[in-house]
């Protein structure tokens, strides 16, 4: 019979695995998981149910848990800081300190719940700086290139947004059409300008 520690162990490793390619896994992607675990592990086949019940829970509470803005301490240059406000600035060399962090994490085997911890310690300077600024997209993924990762993309959504849907995805590519119909009738020059570097993108694809 598995220990507590060693049922821990094999659910945090199961969670860093599933990481690598989403921060929200669905209901079919954990029963698979789960499923294989059991078939090729027989000794973590729980004796009711599915079999594999009790790991696809400990999973769903995983992922709530990993999902939630980090309030432990930072890794590489903010292990020994507090966690910052949101809505606190960093000081300018702090700030680059931690980009450089960010990139240095990104361009190796990168660990998804580090980077959002840098992302969410970084995220007042970086919308004060687009507010500000403008910047084009390129200039933004040079600065954040781990934007590119849908998981981080979702994360950067739900802080600028307050929605913390677990299917945002899917209910983002219902309206996505929309916005961008809306956005091509609008007269905002900065979303205009969004617009002709998306199409610029694409074509460049």
């Amino acid at each position: 019979m598995l220990t507590p520690r060693a049922r821990d162990e094999i659910v945090n490793h199961m969670s860093s695995q599933i990481m690598l390619f989403t921060m929200y896994p669905s209901t079919a992607q954990l029963n698979i998981c789960c499923d294989r675990l059991v078939k090729f592990h027989p000794a973590c086949r729980d004796s009711i149910g599915s079999g594999y019940d009790s790991w696809k829970q400990k999973l769903v509470s995983k992922f709530k848990n990993l999902r939630r803005p980090s309030t432990s301490s930072r890794v590489g240059v903010c292990q020994s800081e507090k966690e910052n406000n949101k809505t606190e600035m960093l000081h300018s060399d702090e700030y680059e300190r931690h980009i450089k962090e960010l990139k240095r994490q990104y361009s190796g085997k990168w660990v998804l719940s580090s980077l959002l911890s840098l992302m969410n310690v970084t995220e007042a300077n970086r919308r004060h700086w687009i507010e500000i600024e403008i910047p084009p997209v390129t200039a933004v993924l040079e600065k954040f290139p781990c934007l590119v990762e849908p998981s981080v993309m979702v994360n950067e959504f739900q802080h600028i947004t307050k929605v913390y849907h677990e299917d945002v995805l899917e209910r983002w590519i219902g309206v996505q059409s929309k916005i961008l119909a809306y956005g091509k009738t609008c007269g905002k020059t900065n979303v205009k300008k969004f617009l002709s570097e998306l199409s610029a993108a694409k074509q460049s694809d």
